[in-house]
């Protein structure tokens, strides 16, 4: 009877430890899955065209894009490049007060204020101007708002004279 005991006792602790040790690797894993999250604080000492950011976008190949009051910006992780205004440059973004982002399918960057938007290019390097029409529809870009893309890649727009 004491040996039953005895095995049941020992059996008990070696199901204690090595439930113990099975829940400590589950949370170094849980821990480790995390450690790669870092956050960095960027302001106009690190290059950001305005503290004051309007909007933010986190775009399908990695980068950080900020809107701000001063331009529009990307952050590569090391590096922050801005887009301003110039007026000797026609493929510049035609303002600086950005205040909405969008990612199209099409990998291209809308931009926007209240009452003009423009498309950035990436495999060109330049803005665009997308016309009063959305490609070759009778959808209004006049007065655009905001942008959004559903998972069936339909556009939604919501701008201030058509709805």
């Amino acid at each position: 009877m004491l040996l039953k005991k005895s095995i049941a006792l020992t059996l008990f602790w070696c199901m204690a430890v090595l439930f113990m040790a099975l829940g400590t690797a589950l949370y170094a894993a849980e821990v480790h899955e995390y450690e790669h999250y870092k956050f960095k604080h960027l302001d106009i000492n690190d290059g950001i065209s305005n503290n004051q950011v309007n909007t933010f976008l986190h775009d399908s190949q990695g980068f950080m894009w900020f809107g701000t009051g001063r331009g529009l910006d990307r952050f590569d992780g090391q590096n922050v490049k801005n887009f301003k205004h110039d007026l000797n440059d026609s493929t510049s973004i035609p303002f600086n007060n950005v205040k909405w982002l969008f990612e199209d399918f099409e990998k291209n960057i809308w931009a926007g204020t209240d009452f003009n938007h423009v498309v950035y290019q990436p495999d060109k390097d330049r803005f665009v101007n997308p016309g009063k029409h959305y490609k070759n529809t009778r959808i209004p870009l006049e007065g655009l708002l905001a942008l959004f893309e559903d998972n069936e890649k339909n556009f939604w727009f919501i701008n201030t004279y058509r709805g």
